[in-house]
């Protein structure tokens, strides 16, 4: 599901676009404090992709959260040794825990693996996203809570740094890692049931735009929930 501040990619030629949208097309979206009207990532001159310039702006502390979900089904679900763990069966953080879910199958423990893959994918999203910044983040955080009666994982990850340009392609990028190596290591089980949804940012903060939080249900609800 796309966001508000997804950095959007684009070849069209911008023939029919006016001077003030060329205008428009250079601002980024920390720039003008609100999303822009038209796709930042083409250059006007020729229509092609194109970084967009951030050596203008100031470092500053910037913070994303992005969550995602997982369906597993029934049997892969039965896998999870929820121990003493707090879940999210009612869509709230359980919170207070004392022990941790496990989903262990022959690949090893699935969860743990996941949060450790999410973290990778989330250091190397400018490699894998064409027109990213690189950036060094500062703290990169995945966690994956078992969705008690909706046979489904939740993967939240908050990614920061201290730079000119927000991190939520790293937590989109990180959410999306972790839920294809949870796929990855349950196929054997639920290759045919799973699927990934519901995948946004939840949260941003720092940058010219303000700080931003989805407001529930804004992004809906999943077709498990």
């Amino acid at each position: 599901m796309p966001t508000p501040f997804a950095r959007a990619f684009s070849t069209s030629r911008p023939s029919a676009f006016s001077s003030s949208a060329r205008a428009h097309n250079r601002v980024s979206d920390d720039d003008a404090g609100k999303p822009p009207a038209h796709l930042t990532h083409i250059d006007p001159s020729t229509g092609k992709a194109s970084m967009v310039s951030v050596s203008s702006k100031s470092p500053t502390v910037r913070t994303a959260v992005a969550q995602g979900e997982i369906y597993l089904g029934a049997r892969a679900f039965s896998l999870i040794d929820l121990g003493n763990s707090s879940d999210e069966g009612g869509g709230g953080d359980g919170g207070g825990g004392a022990g941790r879910a496990t989903l262990a199958t022959k690949k090893g423990d699935v969860l743990s693996i996941a949060e450790l893959a999410g973290l990778m994918g989330a250091k190397h999203t400018a490699l894998l996203i064409p027109l990213c910044h690189p950036l060094s983040l500062s703290h990169v955080r995945v966690s994956l809570r078992p969705l008690r009666g909706r046979d489904a994982l939740r993967i939240e990850c908050e990614a920061q740094c201290v730079g000119p340009t927000g991190v939520e392609m790293e937590a989109l990028t990180g959410v999306s890692v972790a839920a294809l190596t949870v796929w990855d290591m349950c196929k054997a089980v639920a290759g045919q049931e799973m699927r990934i949804e519901n995948v946004r940012v939840v949260s941003k903060s720092g940058g010219r735009s303000g700080d931003w939080i989805r407001e529930e249900g804004e992004a809906g609800r999943s077709s498990g929930e």
